[in-house]
This record gives structure tokens, sequence and C-alpha cells, in this order.
């Protein structure tokens, strides 16, 4: 399962944006509008394989945050746990989501949400919790704040918390966890190092040394786990672990890449520099990088997600210079179309439905889902 996108950046990528007019839908795709249910910026960021989409939302001002799911035209609100926000990572296909809530002391609390119904998981430590995936069989897992202000990791299931451990340092963050139950994410370990882990069945392996912002993000059915080296945070080296051995995924020319999603075909995409000023997404598949190219600018494209079909989504940079959402499939890139504005494509099911945000001609932000 690919983990979240990291929901700031993507803020900070449209917030302040006020893009032109671009051409209208694609002829072989329909838009929908899902709107903007706080009246600002609105994106969509899951799409489960019923079709369900899980909706990030935020007032004019950005100063507030709620989740929405949305499904066959009507839009639920997640709701709070008392406080101004809720943040929402995920969804499963049993229309499951998990996130964290803020309460009215402004401490976030994890929580799983079902059929209008957000229950509080509680937390190992004295203070708050954040869910950041679902398994299809409910299982929950996340970090938790302990009585030292670092980070545990926690898994969930059946009403009943966790604690995974450590490697032997104070810190651990659980980012996902497989339909096996295997949890993939970080650790310290005694020494201070970050390191990756695999725990399943109460036991975490340690991966070896990812750096001190490494992230290992991401596992397949197959137990393949994907995620970046980095010491700096600014040398990102994307790389796959399995039976033991981690393995670079290289570059397009440049020296760094980034991973930002994985299937069961064990294909990898995102986005590498190819030369100081010029980045595009990939596709990665038994030790080949394939560079995805462009809508038709030169600089920029990314992948943010790859489906069981091979089915690629992202945003590239346009002859106009500005983004717009794509599909690319058998070495075809395709102009998903828009409202009126700039967009970009976050994610994708099984059966190709793609989801994402497109702004208007006006600039205003709103989540939108694509079909054909």
């Amino acid at each position: 399962m690919i983990r979240r996108i990291a929901l700031a950046a993507i803020v900070a990528l449209v917030v302040a944006y006020v893009p032109p007019p671009v051409s209208a839908t694609s002829p072989s795709w329909s838009i929908v509008d899902l709107g903007a249910p706080l009246g600002g910026p609105a994106r969509a960021i899951k799409v489960n394989d019923c079709g369900q989409v899980l909706v990030m939302a935020w007032t004019p001002d950005t100063m507030r945050t709620r989740a929405f799911v949305w499904q066959d035209g009507v839009m639920t609100d997640l709701g709070t746990f008392g406080g101004p926000a809720t943040f929402a990572w995920d969804i499963n296909k049993r229309g499951q989501v998990v996130g964290s809530s803020l309460t009215p002391s402004m401490q976030g609390h994890a929580f799983i949400w079902q059929d209008g119904v957000m229950t509080d998981l509680g937390s190992p430590g004295p203070y708050g919790a954040d869910a950041l995936d679902i398994n299809d069989r409910g299982q929950v897992v996340g970090e938790f704040v302990t009585a030292s202000g670092h980070s545990g990791a926690f898994i969930w299931q059946d009403g009943v918390m966790t604690d995974l451990g450590t490697l032997g340092g104070d810190y651990a963050r659980a980012e996902v966890i497989n339909e096996r139950g295997q949890v993939v994410g970080q650790s310290w370990t005694a020494s201070g190092e970050t390191h990756g882990f695999l725990w399943e069945d109460g036991t975490m392996t340690d991966l070896g040394d990812i750096g001190p912002q490494g992230r290992l993000e991401a596992i397949n059915e197959h137990g393949q786990v994907m995620g970046r080296l980095s010491e700096t945070g600014a040398d990102s080296r994307a790389v796959i672990w399995q039976d033991g051995v981690m393995t670079g995924l290289g570059t397009l020319g440049g020296t760094i890449t980034e991973a930002r999603s994985i299937n069961d075909h064990d294909q990898v995409v995102g986005v590498s520099q190819a030369s100081a000023s010029i980045w595009h997404a990939f596709v990665w598949q038994d030790g080949v990088m394939t560079d995805l190219g462009t809508l038709g600018g030169n600089a920029f494209s990314g992948a943010w997600a790859i489906n069981k079909r091979g089915q690629v989504v992202g945003e590239s940079e346009t002859a106009s210079g500005w983004a717009h959402a794509f599909l690319w499939q058998n070495g075809v890139m395709t102009d998903l179309g828009s409202l009126g504005g700039a967009t970009m494509a976050l994610d994708i099911n099984k059966a190709g439905t793609v989801v994402g945000m497109s702004a208007t001609a006006s600039g205003a932000q709103h989540a939108v889902l694509w079909t054909r």
C-alpha cells in the first residue's frame, strides 16, 4: 500500500497559486467537480476500489481543516473531536478512514471512521496519536507521543493498541501496513542512527541505516519495501528493500530520486532529477528506470501513484509552462483535462478512476474525480 502524500507540501504547491485558463477536458475523460466543502482549497487525496473518495478541505484562510468522504454524489463530513481540525490519511475498501482529529485542548487523537462514526483509538502514551495507514482487514498503524516527547509506533486492531517498540532508541514511527499485516517505518537505534524496520507478528527487523531524514514509506503484498535514504532531506535516494537487500533505483541523470508509489507487480513510480533544472516522472521495474516525459514542457513532471494495471498518474508541465494532471499507460501520457486551471492527479484505483485537484478559471481549487 502506498503511503500518504505529504499533505502540507501539496497545500504549499497550490494554496497561493492562481493559474491561467487551460484547455477543456480531454475528449476521452470526464471530470467530476467534487467542489470545495469549506469554501477554501480542496483536493481528493485517495480513492478506494469501491469508488469512495477521501477529500481534504480548508477554509478560505486555510486555518481550519476537515476531512470528507464523497460517494455517488454525496459528501460526508467526518467531524472532529471538538477541535478545529481533522486530518485523514487513508481509506480502505470497507470505507474505513484513519487520521487524527484535534480535541478542544488542541491535542491530536488518532481515529478510525466508519459509517458516520468517528472512534478514538486512544494512545499507549500520555499524549496524542496519529493513525497513518489502514489495510482492508481493519488493522491501523501510526505514531503516538511518548512521555519523553518523542514518537512511538503502534498497531491497532479490534480495539487494542499495541506499542511496536523500537530498535533501541527512543523514537519510532509506523508508516504503512500491507494486507499480510507487515508494518514498515523507521526507528532510532541505541547509538542514535535512523534505521528502517519491518515489523511482523511481534518481531521488529532492522532494515539498515537510512540516514537522519530517511523514510520507508510503502510496502506491497510481496513484502517489497520502498523508501528513500537521506542525510539532510535534500539528498534523497530512492531504494527498494527485499529479502535482506537494499537496492537503489538510480536516477535519470541527476543526483536525486524520490519514489512515491509501488504496486504488486514491483513497479515503482516517482520523480527523478534528469539535470540541474529538469525533473521527470519515472516508472522503475526490474532495475530499469523509464523516463515518462512531459505533456509538452521540458522542466518538470512527477508521478504520484500507480495501480495494479500499471497506470500511472501525476502532474506535468505543458508547453504553456503550467501543471496539468496526467495518466500514463503503455508509453502514452494523456492530459486528463481541467475545470479551467491547473490540475494535479494524486491517486488511482484498480478500475482506473483518478482523483486529485483542479483549479477553476478564477483560481479556486476544487477536489475532482476523472473517469472514462
